[in-house]
């Protein structure tokens, strides 16, 4: 039975100012690609029980910073939708008992904890007072070239993605400092426009690569 690689990440694109309601789509940019902000959901033990035994999934890739397993794994065709469905019908921001608080991520990146390459956004009392706010799910569409713009994808394997969304709901002052900060860019919908829903690489006004994690 071939294998399909199943990734599930927890993003924050959105910035929400709490006092006057705007709302700013926004991605950061690491290296050369400006992207959402996040990464891979954490699996806990018996998260990795669970779906070895429900779903025979296999290869689980491990988080280079954490040294814990990422919900990306692969499993045979047969179960690609039940093993999406179950990751589905989880939207905590507190974690469960098979997988770990999924505002970490997003935590760990704005504080500059989580990438060597990424700057500080905001300081961890800053950070503190964000509140990451789950707002939509959703698989990603199959990518137009075959492939992603993930580095993790493997060739030749066939890779499903789903997508959690969370806003930062923020006040006047955090809401223009993480703007200002030098790796956040704020992206209007006609560039977010330009990956076509997700299923391609797009382009910012400036011609700087979108990865296909972003797109309203």
């Amino acid at each position: 039975m071939p294998l399909v690689r199943i990734s599930v990440a927890n993003l924050a694109d959105r910035l929400v100012c709490s006092e006057t309601g705007e709302v700013r789509y926004f991605g950061v940019k690491p290296k050369n690609r400006i992207q959402a902000l996040g990464g891979g959901a954490q699996l806990t033990a018996i998260g990795v029980y669970y779906l070895t035994e429900k779903f025979r999934a296999c290869h689980f890739e491990l988080d280079e910073h954490t040294g814990g397993h990422d919900a990306r794994f692969q499993v045979p065709e047969e179960h690609v939708e039940g093993a999406l469905r179950f990751f589905e019908g989880h939207t905590s921001t507190t974690g469960t008992k098979y997988e770990k608080d999924p505002t970490s991520d997003i935590y760990d990146e704005l504080t500059g904890t989580e990438w060597p390459n990424l700057e500080r956004i905001l300081t961890p009392m800053d950070a503190g007072k964000v509140m990451i706010r789950y707002r939509t799910m959703g698989r990603q569409p199959l990518p137009l070239s075959g492939h992603g713009t993930s580095e993790r994808e493997s060739a030749g394997l066939p890779n499903r993605r789903l997508f959690r969304r969370f806003d930062l709901v923020t006040t006047p002052a955090l809401f223009a400092k993480v703007l200002s900060a030098d790796v956040v860019r704020a992206l209007s919908v006609e560039e977010l426009a330009t990956t076509y829903g997700g299923t391609t690489k797009g382009k910012a006004r400036d011609g700087t690569e979108l990865a296909d994690n972003l797109f309203v």
